[in-house]
């Protein structure tokens, strides 16, 4: 094995490493209840509203359960796009390492990858106390696939 095929086999093995890790990630946080899931949603909320509302912890506690309750939904659904996002890149790069496929097609097949994790997760929900799965997060889990494959896609095309 020469310089070159190690230095591109230590990238496939970290690659399919970070790849396998973030989709262990998806999966335990599918995994959780819905109460434990709710909670973190809450915690982010504060935090984000903590940062952008100067005076957020000294507001009367019905004020801040209003704000929260507010970006329940938006904070969810924001959690399911980034999520995806993160793996739509790294499929990208994985289709277009192990593949050799470039632009267009590696773009298809991390998408197409991705929506079929996506559904996986989704049915896997189906089994979880109080959780349930859903059509409509599959939609918003492969937009955000899209946005991550279609940022890599458009950093690999400005390097060529």
């Amino acid at each position: 094995m020469n310089d070159r095929s190690g230095k591109i086999f230590v990238l496939k093995l970290i690659l399919i490493t970070a790849t396998a890790a973030w989709m262990a990630f998806i999966f335990s946080m599918s995994a959780r209840s819905a109460e434990s899931s709710s909670a973190m949603s809450i915690r982010l909320a504060e935090g984000i509203f903590d940062i952008l509302i100067p005076d957020f912890g000294e507001l009367g506690e019905d004020k801040r359960s209003e704000y929260i309750e507010a970006a329940q939904f938006p904070v969810r659904k924001g959690a399911h796009f980034m999520e995806f996002a993160v793996l739509g890149a790294l499929l990208f790069w994985d289709v277009s390492l192990f593949t050799g496929a470039g632009g267009r097609r590696a773009f298809l097949l991390a998408v197409l990858l991705a929506l079929a994790y996506a559904a996986s997760d989704e049915f896997h929900q189906l089994f979880e106390a109080e959780r349930s799965g859903k059509l409509t997060d599959i939609l918003i889990d492969v937009m955000g696939a899209c946005a991550g494959a279609f940022f890599c896609r458009m950093l690999r095309d400005r390097r060529r």
